[in-house]
Formats: structure tokens, sequence, C-alpha cells
């Protein structure tokens, strides 16, 4: 279950995640991303979310990566898209790095958040009409009670990935950009409960 695994997650004082990209790298423990993942949670929750569209721009971003899975379990409709990508149907928030906010994936999205990725921005500058996801996600409380959703389902370039949330741990995993079919979403949950999971 959803609650169950992010409670592993939790547990883990050394590190889960990797995160490397043009603006730095950053390890990240088990305690701290399911602390990003909770914060989440109750982000889509506060703002009524119908389904999430986590846009990139070739790389997934860990803050990215937190939303995606907090919306994913809350069984909200979750689709990871590129930049020139088509709206999905349906009423949905936007996720979108910074530089990216005017991305026609996001046009129809009821509100877009957009976070910096430099890897220790405590804000991201926004323009107006814009959402600061950094900011709204640490106003947020730090633990919360989850779901009980037995599979992840993600929609990645329109091809839907659904898995069943993993119990046991697994060995590190690479993830460059977005999974790619249901294996490889697999091991990189798995890798959050006993690995390192690299991200970028």
């Amino acid at each position: 279950m959803f609650a169950s695994f992010i409670a592993q997650l939790a547990a883990r004082s050394e590190p889960a995640v990797r995160w490397s990209g043009p603006s730095g790298d950053l390890e990240l423990t088990g305690a701290v991303f399911a602390n990003w993942i909770y914060k989440s949670t109750a982000l889509w929750e506060d703002y009524g979310a119908s389904g999430l569209a986590v846009i990139t721009d070739g790389h997934l971003h860990w803050r990215a990566a937190a939303g995606m899975v907090a919306a994913a379990g809350l069984g909200l409709p979750v689709s990871v898209l590129e930049a020139d990508s088509p709206a999905p149907d349906g009423a949905h928030m936007a996720l979108v790095p910074a530089g990216m906010e005017q991305a026609s994936a996001a046009f129809d999205a009821d509100e877009v958040f957009v976070y910096a990725t430099e890897p220790l921005a405590l804000t991201t500058d926004v323009p107006e009409d814009f959402l600061d996801f950094i900011t709204e996600v640490r106003s947020l409380p730090d633990v919360l009670p989850l779901a009980y959703t037995q599979q992840l389902r993600l929609d990645v370039k329109g091809r839907t990935l659904s898995v069943p949330i993993p119990e046991e741990p697994g060995p590190d995993a690479v993830l460059p950009a977005f999974p790619t079919d249901e294996a490889e979403l697999t091991n990189a949950l798995r890798a959050l409960l006993g690995g390192i999971l690299t991200l970028g």
C-alpha cells in the first residue's frame, strides 16, 4: 500500500535519491524525500487537484518526482509530458521547471506550479498567475495520513504504466528522464526502499 511504502521510505536515514543536473548535485535521505511526498500530497489535496501534468525538459527533477509520486499515491491521473505535448484531457494541475511556464502542455491547467531547478533553492521566482511549488510545499505539514492505494499509475507520453506498489527493497536504479516501461518504474520504486535512485 502507498501509506506503508512511504513509511518505509521515511524510515531511511541514508541517501535514497541522488539528483544530478546542470545547476548542481544533491543527495536526499529517504526521510527527506518522503517529507516532500507528504507535503506534496497535502498540496494536491488543498488545491482539490483532479489530475497532474508533470512537464519535463528531458530530465526528471527530484522535486517533480516527489510531486508525481504524491499525486499517483492519491490515485490521481498523472501524465508525464514534454513541453510541446498536447495537454491531457480533463481538469488537472501542471508542475513545470522554471523557464517552462508557457509550455503548451501546461496551457489548459487549472493551476501551474513552478519549481526552481537549483538543488537547494528555497523559493522560485514565478510570473504573475503562476504558483511557486517550493514555497507552497514548504508551508504544509511534514506528515499526514496517506491513501491505501495499491497500484501506481502514470501516463508517460501516451502510454499507461500501472504497477503494484512494492513492499520489498531493491538495488540502485537510474531514471534519467522518465520511466519507459513498467519494469523500469518498479525498479525505481524498489530502489527508494533499499538502494539509491539516481535522477537527472
